[in-house]
């Protein structure tokens, strides 16, 4: 059943791409997390290396807010000689309530951002964050780091949704099929063609299963190959921050950060 083949194969896909993002996602070192009570509004940069050029690098945020309170964060990133490159902003919260199914919580505990970096050596992040108006959120703390990672698993993200979908409209279709096989088999005019066309069924052919095989299985491995690649082409950060929501480019630390001034000054952060 060529509808049972497509369901399972697309299924297989789904996972291995589930796995493959995962591994391709996993740190390549073990770096602690370091406390925000450190860095957060001090002018105290938080240094971490690039290994190697075109390295993919994560940024992690970490802590539970009390509820119904948030922190906003904002990381800061030098290059080596101090310029300015780009802030990564993003929240942790807490919310609780009441609806018709009674009282409920709900926690944003994790946030992250991978990012790739053309050139090795040592960077700073110079932390920031700003809480509600509760003073319980002022002054609780979370964890923050930056580690590197095997590659950019983004590649593999339009593979999974679509092996994912096709393996769920695939899965709807077979039991579409057999719903209406077995009202056919109530049918002895049914069992009797049945019958008649399993006797001139001619011998299996698996060239459509490799077929089919290939089709899903070529693009996740090119992906993957892709995803695992260094690349360590320059960047433009302000065309970065056009396309991912948490990135932004301030420009007036930048332009300070190119004179050489932001970190003689201790030059201040705002005016996005």
């Amino acid at each position: 059943m060529s509808t049972l083949k497509l369901f399972i194969i697309a299924a297989i896909t789904f996972v291995s791409t589930l796995f493959a993002q995962g591994y391709i996602e996993s740190a390549t070192e073990l770096r602690a997390y370091q406390g925000s009570r450190d860095f957060a509004n001090l002018e105290k940069p938080y240094q971490f290396k690039v290994p190697k050029d075109g390295q993919m690098m994560r940024f992690e945020i970490r802590g539970t807010m009390p509820l119904n309170d948030w922190k906003a964060m904002e990381l800061s990133v030098f290059d080596g000689q101090g310029k300015y490159l780009f802030t990564y902003q993003d929240d942790l919260w807490a919310e609780s309530g009441y609806d018709s199914d009674g009282y409920w919580t709900e926690y944003k505990r994790k946030a992250s951002l991978e990012q790739r970096f053309p050139k090795q050596g040592t960077y700073s992040i110079l932390l920031s964050d700003s809480a509600s108006t509760h003073k319980s959120t002022a002054g609780h703390t979370y964890t923050i780091r930056a580690v590197p990672i095997r590659g950019d698993g983004s590649v593999l993200t339009s593979i999974k949704w679509i092996s994912g979908i096709i393996a769920a409209l695939s899965l709807f279709l077979l039991f579409f099929i057999l719903d209406r096989k077995n009202e056919k088999k109530k049918s002895k005019l049914y069992n009797m063609n049945h019958r008649r066309i399993k006797q001139e069924k001619p011998n299996k052919s698996y060239k459509g299963l490799v077929i089919l095989i290939l089709i899903f299985y070529v693009p996740l491995t090119a992906a993957s190959l892709i995803a695992l690649q260094d690349d360590d082409d320059d960047i433009d950060w302000v065309s970065v921050s056009y396309r991912s929501p948490h990135i932004v480019v301030d420009r007036d630390m930048r332009q300070q950060s190119m004179s050489g001034s932001y970190f003689r000054t201790g030059g201040s952060r705002g005016g996005k």
